[in-house]
């Protein structure tokens, strides 16, 4: 009896321990799957979180590559803007950057359709890809207090994808922001620009106290290098600083047009957007001459000239000094500019009009007067023609009015040297004398100096083979406020201030105390008929694109 029930008991204990087992076994399970699901979420999780990360920086990439091609490629920029710097009507139906077309639709009034329009097609990268597209129209603004720079908007988005095992869409945003302004690439954005004589060098300084504010371009012979060499107290400046104290040109810097301004280290500044070219030459700097200067915090101007470009070597002999913020070969610097000659074919900006060379221009175009001498010795004058050109000379008020252009019989003598002798001139013309043209007095405008809201600008132009300013002005410094442009040589014999931008093949300084100051708007606003005038004005971007306004979008 006792052994069955031992046998029940054990057998009992054993089914007992199945059923735990099992228990346990299906506790496990569970426990198992859970963990199986939880690390299968989990691993879910992680491809989606990097797929998102994969996504998120392929559009991003594509952001950047937006910058990458418009440094490689601006020429789509003059496309979508007008050379006044708006936006262009009719827009354009194509839009090409870097080589990928931006297909636009445009209303019957010639504007853009507002909207993204794709910018090329899927572009892997790493395990993404990202697909771009850009806002039409663009947002303009003003980037300086002049409005001759503007700020350029244009809104883009960038769409990163990744694939498998798990896809994901990642869309950021930003706007391409690039600062443009309107340069005519002409030899009159210069305060000086020498030619290529082959017979001398085209910029020759023999004393060693010549002021340069602006920019100054030389063309050098390749077969005899033009060798520029400053020295004494010899200066290239950015800006207009100083230029109204008495010893410069005192109450006349009031004539003057505003500067346009820049923006360095975070400050708003003053600017003429100063460079050095030389093509075929070196430039040596001796003594304390200096070519720009170190950037001073708080004065409101720049100091720095924007860019050194040489072909041939840049010397810097101590204490000279230069201070520029880009420097490289000529080819470097933008474009090539060639000296126009008076016997190269000339076409008449205001007409389109083909000329075989420069006198046939004139011939066909200028009214011929037969006086050589303006000074207060000379009877009062009057012509006028049936095509606007009028001159009339007053020399009880020293008044020159002049519109059009005016030839001289073969010689134009400005002034007679008399100490502070003031001629002042009104309306916008140019005088031309095929032989020369002597100015020994100042000549100035009777109110401002391309002013455009003058009811007539004041401006004035002096054009000739050989050109002489103040050979024979006495012992006074005079100034002249002009466009002047000599086919051959163009000589400063004395003390003098010469405000607007001088061309000549040759410019040689013969006596101390030259200051030549650059007005950048004469550029785009020359007198009638002056050399090398041609050319539409061209956008040009200022500093490297830049991305602003990011965003994320899912």
């Amino acid at each position: 009896m006792n052994n069955q029930m031992d046998v029940r008991h054990r057998e009992n204990e054993q089914g007992m321990a199945v059923v735990i087992a099992l228990l346990v076994v299906l506790i496990v399970a569970a426990i198992g799957s859970g963990l199986l699901t939880t690390a299968l979420t989990d691993l879910d999780i992680s491809f989606n979180e990097t797929n998102s990360a994969i996504a998120f920086y392929a559009a991003e990439s594509g952001l950047q590559q937006v910058i990458v091609n418009v440094t490689a490629d601006d020429t789509w920029i003059s496309s979508i803007l007008t050379g006044s710097m708006g936006v262009a009507n009719p827009f354009p139906t194509t839009v090409t950057i870097n080589g990928q077309v931006v297909n636009v639709t445009v209303d019957g009034n010639g504007d853009p359709v507002p909207g993204y329009y794709p910018l090329g097609g899927a572009t892997a990268i790493g395990e993404g890809s990202y697909t771009l597209s850009v806002f039409f129209p663009p947002t303009l603004s003003p980037a300086n207090g002049s409005g001759s720079q503007q700020f350029m908007d244009l809104p883009l988005r960038s769409t990163g994808t990744m694939g498998a095992p798990e896809a994901s869409t990642q869309v950021l945003g930003s706007d391409l922001r690039l600062r443009v302004t309107t340069s005519a690439v002409t030899v009159w954005g210069n305060a000086i620009f020498a030619g290529d004589a082959s017979d001398d060098d085209p910029f020759d300084n023999t004393d060693g106290n010549l002021v340069v504010r602006g920019s100054i371009h030389v063309i050098g012979d390749p077969s005899d290098p033009a060798d520029i060499q400053l020295e004494g107290n010899d200066q290239i400046l950015n800006n207009y600083d100083g230029l109204s104290d008495a010893s410069e040109i005192g109450a006349d810097f009031s004539k003057l047009p505003p500067l346009s301004t820049t923006t360095v280290n975070g400050e708003t500044v003053y600017t003429l957007e100063a460079n050095v070219k030389v093509k075929n030459g070196t430039v040596t700097l001796n003594d304390s001459s200096f070519i720009g200067e170190a950037d001073v915090a708080g004065n409101g101007v720049k100091e720095t000239i924007d860019g050194m470009w040489v072909d041939g070597a840049v010397t810097v002999n101590a204490p000279a000094t230069l201070d520029t913020d880009a420097s490289g070969s000529y080819a470097d610097g933008g474009v090539d500019v060639t000296f126009p000659a008076l016997t190269d074919t000339y076409t008449d900006p205001s007409t389109g009009t083909t000329y075989g060379n420069y006198n046939a221009f004139i011939s066909a175009t200028a009214l011929s007067i037969p006086e050589r001498d303006i000074n207060a010795t000379v009877d009062a004058f009057h012509y006028s023609d049936a095509n606007g050109n009028m001159i009339d000379w007053d020399p009880a008020t020293m008044t020159l009015q002049i519109q059009g252009i005016i030839e001289f019989d073969s010689k134009a003598h400005i002034g007679e040297g008399n100490d502070g002798e003031r001629i002042y001139y009104s309306g916008t013309g140019t005088i031309y004398a095929d032989d020369e043209i002597e100015v020994n007095s100042d000549l100035v405008p009777v109110g401002n100096y391309l002013d455009p809201n003058d009811a007539v600008m004041n401006n004035i132009g002096l054009v000739s083979e050989e050109i002489e300013i103040a050979e024979d002005q006495g012992d006074y410094k005079i100034t002249v406020m002009a466009a002047i442009y000599a086919g051959d040589e163009l000589e400063i014999d004395e003390d003098s201030n010469v405000l607007g931008a001088m061309v000549g093949k040759e410019i040689d300084f013969e006596e101390n105390l030259a200051h030549i100051t650059h007005v950048p708007s004469l550029a785009l606003n020359l007198p009638p008929g002056m050399p090398g005038a041609g050319g539409n004005p061209t956008l040009v971007i200022l500093g490297a694109p830049v991305l602003s306004n990011w965003y994320q979008s899912r």
